[in-house]
């Protein structure tokens, strides 16, 4: 079966993107590499573009020069389909644009809304969970794993709700430096959802 050719607006995690995007070319041209990658793209290290494409190196703007050209040709898009992406975003005012011609990060941080039926979100969600999984075989030192099984009316499933944002919010607070060095980047999932039917109330 052939594979087809990933579609960057189908990827909320642009490190996913860049992986499958590279082993799509190489399965249809066993020649191609990190190094003629890197010749394409204009970097001088294919070592550098592979760390960063398994998320070792961050996609910063000394990294990729923010130019529509340039960001295009990573992205594998046509250049008015990256200007549309970056105006979309621009609106959305998570994005700026310099007198200089530079974009730049406007938000530290910005919430995905829980859209059902949103086929982006439920990869993003799918892969974050198959990650987890496999991080069971990490040492106990760098991994955690905890479950609880909690009978919850409905009023009480939207207090647990409000107290878990609470929560999230005091964490994403607290893990704010202005700096990553020496620092590991840790992802936690927050997963709730019914495992029986409601039982029916009983007279005492």
């Amino acid at each position: 079966m052939k594979k087809a050719k990933p579609v960057v607006f189908e990827y909320l995690d642009a490190y996913q993107y860049l992986q499958d995007y590279y082993a799509f070319r190489k399965k249809l041209d066993a020649g191609f590499s990190y190094e003629s990658w890197a010749v394409e793209l204009n970097f001088n290290s294919r070592s550098f573009l592979r760390m960063m494409i398994y998320g070792k190196k961050k996609l910063t703007d000394k990294v990729v020069e923010k130019t529509p050209v340039v960001l295009a040709a990573i992205l594998k898009v046509s250049e008015e389909v990256l200007l549309e992406g970056l105006a979309v975003l621009h609106n959305l005012k998570l994005i700026e644009l310099s007198t200089t011609g530079k974009w730049s990060s406007q938000v530290d941080a910005f919430r995905v809304p829980d859209n059902k039926g949103s086929l982006n979100l439920r990869k993003f969600h799918e892969k974050s969970l198959r990650e987890a999984c496999q991080a069971f075989d990490y040492p106990k030192e760098v991994r955690r794993y905890k479950s609880l099984l909690l009978p919850m009316t409905l009023d009480d499933y939207e207090v647990f709700n409000h107290l878990l944002d609470d929560f999230a919010k005091e964490q994403m607070a607290r893990h704010n430096p202005k700096t990553y060095s020496g620092r590991r980047l840790f992802q936690l999932n927050f997963n709730i959802y019914p495992v029986s039917e409601s039982l029916e109330k009983t007279t005492e």
